[in-house]
């Protein structure tokens, strides 16, 4: 009785990670908690030595792996439109930055601080598709050696997460604040 309901407790939260996953996230990844969820409860319905020769549990293993490389391609920033254009076009015009005038910035400290930063633009850019690539790597590993269930955890609050700097567009846009009109971007 009480396998039951702690394996009801479990897949109810993953029923409800999923529905939050799939409005915020990604479908796929909804979709795989969803699957887990499905997974939980058949093994509490069952014991955990005849769940692994069954067939049904084996398929949705493959499908949960399947919605996970799927998930990881569609959050990645080289899989986006347009994304690794922009950013060869950044690292071409971070070649000809000049410093901040005071016309374009009268604060010294923001016109200090974009003297001493706008360098770091160009090694930011020419090695942010390296970093996506990384990132996109890490992501298929998780798929691929985490099980299920770690893997909805993972999805659920993050814990395996690469602490990532500021892109390379994103830095960009700070610096482009920081001292208007210094480039185009």
């Amino acid at each position: 009785m009480y396998r039951l309901i702690f394996f009801g407790i479990i897949a109810f939260i993953l029923l409800i990670a999923a529905v939050f996953k799939t409005f915020t996230a990604s479908v796929f990844t909804g979709g795989s908690l969803f699957l887990t969820a499905i997974l939980v409860i058949s093994w509490g319905c069952s014991d955990f030595v005849s769940m692994k020769e069954n067939v049904s549990s084996s398929l949705i293993f493959g499908a949960i792996g399947l919605l996970g490389l799927k998930a990881a391609l569609d959050s990645s920033n080289l899989t986006k439109d347009g994304y690794l254009e922009k950013n060869y076009d950044i690292v071409y015009d971070a070649r000809f930055i000049r410093n901040c005038t005071e016309q374009q910035q009268p604060d010294d400290s923001l016109r200090a601080q974009f003297n001493r930063e706008k360098d770091n633009l160009l090694w930011r850019c020419a090695t942010q598709d390296l970093r996506d690539l990384n990132a996109l790597h890490f992501e298929f590993m998780k798929t691929r050696m985490l099980d299920p269930f770690t893997g909805a955890v993972d999805a659920m609050t993050g814990v395996f997460v690469i602490d990532e700097k500021m892109s390379c567009q994103e830095f960009a846009r700070a610096l482009k604040t920081m001292c208007p009109g210094s480039f185009d971007y």
